[in-house]
């Protein structure tokens, strides 16, 4: 467990520094916001998670990574989003 929190201290930062709130839970991580640009900054931030996970020569299983909105029209523009990260999934 200690090893996973020193791993992913540096993703931490990153999200951070982008504007949205990391939170993680042993192997499982999540990204949220709720800002008034917080799409943008949600999609920034996600495939920042991705770009991370690679770069550490992790694999992200884009099928098993979930995006959620209370806004309707948010939870649609998420759907059809190509995340360049995810291989366009």
């Amino acid at each position: 467990m200690t090893m996973i929190a020193f791993l992913l201290r540096p993703w931490i930062s990153v999200v951070k520094q982008i504007g949205a709130t990391p939170r993680v839970l042993a192997d499982d991580l999540m990204v949220w916001d709720d800002s008034a640009s917080q799409e943008e900054v949600f999609r920034t931030a996600y495939e920042a998670t991705f770009s991370y996970i690679k770069d550490m020569e992790g694999e992200a299983a884009p099928k098993k990574s979930y995006t959620f909105s209370s806004c309707r029209i948010t939870r649609q523009r998420l759907r059809d989003h190509g995340w360049q990260e995810a291989g366009g999934a």
